[in-house]
């Protein structure tokens, strides 16, 4: 759908898009599928596309891709290296053989307030580190 010259929705063949003026349906989802609707509330239990054949490795290659972007940021000496240290103790965690998802998750979650508290920055990595808290939700336990 494109926005027509009145920024009403048009569809794909230039049409005004018809407004639905029936009740909203509630849809659960329980395993993996995907919904087409207009104005529907879903739900979904059980994994996301992200998490679904995922790896130990892919999570530790989005770790690096992180880290990257937060060395680019060029954070504060002090804030750099709190975050350093969350960093290393995912790493760490993700390596073990039997790696703690609470332990990933509060790391992880340390590393996305202050993501999301830093100008600059948390529009680009905060997806990365929601798609880490997937991924750790899906591989460790």
């Amino acid at each position: 759908m494109t926005a027509g010259a009145g920024g009403d929705l048009m569809t794909k063949n230039g049409e005004p898009r018809r407004k639905s003026k029936g009740p909203k349906v509630n849809i659960q989802i329980e395993g993996v599928g995907n919904v087409i609707g207009d104005g529907n509330t879903v739900s979904m239990t059980g994994p996301t596309n992200v998490a679904i054949g995922a790896t130990v490795a892919d999570f530790t290659a989005l770790l690096a891709q992180l880290r990257e972007g937060l060395l680019a940021a060029k954070l504060d000496e002090k804030v750099r290296k709190s975050v350093e240290n969350d960093l290393e103790a995912i790493q760490a965690e993700a390596r073990d053989s039997n790696p703690s998802l609470p332990v990933v998750e509060g790391k992880l979650k340390s590393v996305e307030s202050i993501v999301t508290s830093t100008i600059g920055i948390g529009t680009t990595l905060a997806p990365i580190v929601q798609k880490l808290l997937e991924l750790g939700q899906h591989l460790f336990k």
